[in-house]
């Protein structure tokens, strides 16, 4: 697997080396600079499968660099890893915002970081988080071969992440006790004849059409939002209470914006979307693993809600 280290401080990035080097990676390339990583990304005759990228760096920062990264197509589905020496809500929020697969704080643990480095070369190089491309563009990634039950990344979408993107997000966050998550999905009602009906295009336009509604009317505090497949969107925010009114209403201002927008396909058929939000549901686990199996949990029971859901319609 061919890596790219970035990093301000030489001497860590001996030890970076060092540390793949006795796991097998031997193919790291360290830049000490943003600059010096970008000339190196551009005259590479084939892109890196993997890039540990500090954060924090005099001149261009980290989050700089990967959102550069994020921007060209080859790197679209890369793993790039931010590294850093703060664990701080606000500094793991501007890497994932920036496009970060991942994040890992300093001083870095070799067994940690080897544990990584193997997940991600078992994916061949592509993200085994994903990565959120949260750059400021219009349109939504077109959706290479997927199946209804399978997560999307939506691109054009502010706070938009993949799905596994989310969970290592809810994984570093869940290492302090301070930092208090919840969890709720939302669920096409449609969704699979959408699916079924649709252009591949078409149907990653309803997405972002509906996840912008959603981020709009749910107003959760500091939101990541992720497309899971099965029609269920994932909201990971800050602990925030909500009552069942207050749920109805957000749902009817949700539903009233897709009306709105006169969603249609190739044929000019117009495209009806319901969402419906669940139950907002506390990480409150002892450790990252089950907060992000609760998770998981979540959007278990909203597909199976959704399941029942399409039995239902097929049994009338």
């Amino acid at each position: 697997m061919k890596i790219l280290t970035v990093d301000d401080d030489p001497f860590f990035l001996e030890v970076l080396e060092a540390m793949l080097d006795s796991g097998g990676f031997k193919d790291v390339t360290s830049a000490v600079s943003a600059q010096q990583a970008a000339q190196i990304i551009s005259g590479a005759a084939q892109p890196f499968d993997c890039a540990f990228i500090d954060m924090r760096m005099p001149e261009i920062e980290g989050d700089y660099l990967c959102r550069w990264l994020r921007r060209l197509p080859e790197y679209h589905d890369a793993s790039i890893v931010m590294l850093t020496a703060s664990g701080k809500k606000e500094d793991v929020q501007r890497a994932f915002m920036s496009g970060a697969s991942d994040y890992i704080t300093k001083p870095v643990d070799a067994t940690e970081l080897l544990s990584r480095t193997r997940q991600i070369a078992l994916t061949g190089g592509a993200s085994t988080a994903g990565a959120g491309a949260m750059a400021d563009r219009s349109g939504v990634a077109e959706q290479r071969e997927q199946n209804y039950f399978d997560p999307v990344q939506i691109e054009g979408v502010k706070r938009s992440v993949k799905l596994d993107a989310l969970a290592n997000y809810v994984a570093q966050l869940s290492r302090s006790s301070e930092n208090k998550l919840s969890v709720v999905t939302f669920h096409m009602r449609e969704g699979a004849e959408l699916h079924r009906r649709c252009t591949p295009e078409e149907f990653t336009r309803v997405l972002a059409a509906a996840a912008r509604a959603i981020l709009a009317h749910a107003q959760l505090p500091h939101p990541f939002i992720a497309y899971c497949g099965s029609g269920v969107f994932l909201i990971v925010s800050d602990t925030a209470a909500m009552s069942p009114d207050q749920r109805e209403a957000i749902e009817a201002a949700i539903n009233d914006e897709l009306r709105a927008k006169g969603l249609t396909d190739g044929a000019g058929r117009a495209i009806k979307v319901t969402v419906a939000m669940m139950e907002s549901h506390r990480l409150g686990g002892r450790t990252e693993q089950q907060n992000v199996t609760a998770m998981y949990r979540a959007i278990e029971n909203a597909e199976h809600e959704t399941l029942s859901i399409r039995l239902g319609l097929l049994s009338t």
